[in-house]
């Protein structure tokens, strides 16, 4: 029987640039960095009553949870896995401690009695938001020691949790962007814990290089 779930996928940034040795440690960073960051968004249950959590090949992690942790979702837990991966970061020697995070958010009608992996329309459109254009730009168009992570979240998630006045957050705080990935189309709203600028290799007019 289907229900409606909130679906989180993740995954890193430039994960292709590893070596394969190093894919099975950069994955398990990952998940140890997000738990870490539901733990601290207390988002602990929730996680453990996800009705799947599983490598979707590659780096990626898609879960899908219980609609009701929707606001804490995209609220808390952008925050405390921003500053999880920079805690990591000023570790040298920490395992994934250059990770830096594209995570998409969606929500729909899941069934709820499947074995493997959720077959339905919404697991694939938050695939298609994590493989969005502008997702990646975010991360890539920022200061790499200042932004670690970068949000997508879906209108049908911004509509009813943000603009409805559901979280602590603004509609402000989001950038609305036109995401085109395969046959998905559609608006989405980009979402950065601690946005920056990339930092600039040009030297200024008048300046030496």
């Amino acid at each position: 029987m289907a229900a409606f779930r909130v679906l989180l996928v993740v995954d890193a940034e430039q994960f292709s640039a590893h070596y394969d040795t190093e894919s099975r440690d950069v994955y398990l960073a990952i998940r140890e960095i997000m738990e870490a960051a539901l733990k601290s968004s207390d988002l602990v249950e929730t996680w453990r009553a996800a009705r799947f959590v599983d490598n979707t090949g590659g780096d990626a992690i898609l879960a899908v949870l219980p609609a009701e942790s929707a606001p804490r979702l995209m609220d808390h837990f952008p925050r405390c896995l921003q500053e999880e991966l920079a805690e990591r970061a000023s570790k040298p020697r920490s395992r994934g401690s250059r990770l830096r995070l594209r995570v998409a958010l969606h929500a729909g009608l899941v069934d709820d009695g499947y074995a493997v992996a959720p077959v339905s329309s919404a697991a694939i459109d938050v695939n298609r938001l994590l493989e969005a254009e502008p997702l990646g730009t975010a991360l890539s168009q920022s200061d790499p020691d200042v932004t670690f992570a970068a949000f997508l979240v879906s209108a049908k998630l911004f509509d009813t949790y943000v603009a409805g006045g559901w979280t602590r957050l603004r509609e402000s705080q989001f950038t609305q962007v036109r995401v085109k990935a395969d046959d998905y189309r559609g608006a989405a709203y980009l979402y950065i814990p601690a946005p920056s600028r990339a930092r600039c290799t040009t030297p200024l007019s008048g300046q030496r290089p």
